[in-house]
């Protein structure tokens, strides 16, 4: 059982991913994430910890900004032409919420 839930993280997010092959990954890979840095202390986690659903939570919305900044669904910058050169703060929004 995962700290956080498919349908808490789409709720946050707004995703339109799929739930079964893209969102659940993405979580699993948030909790071992939570679960190896608990282990690295010699502690465990407990799935209905609030901290840890938080931190669940967080770990999945990083990995989603950079699912789409590797699929280029959200690139860090967008020029048309050399007049207009658009960014964003794609990296920053990562470090945030790891």
């Amino acid at each position: 059982m995962a700290y956080c839930t498919v349908e808490e993280l789409t709720v946050l997010t707004g995703s339109d991913l799929d739930p079964t092959t893209v969102l659940t990954p993405i979580i699993e890979a948030a909790d071992r994430r939570i679960d190896a840095t608990l282990a690295r202390a010699g502690l465990t986690g407990t799935r209905n910890d609030a901290d840890l659903k938080e931190a669940s939570l967080h770990f999945s919305i990083a990995l989603i900004v950079d699912r789409g900044r590797l699929t280029s669904e959200r690139p860090d910058r967008l020029e048309l032409g050399s007049d207009l050169r658009l960014g964003n703060a794609t990296q920053s929004e990562i470090d945030y919420h790891e």
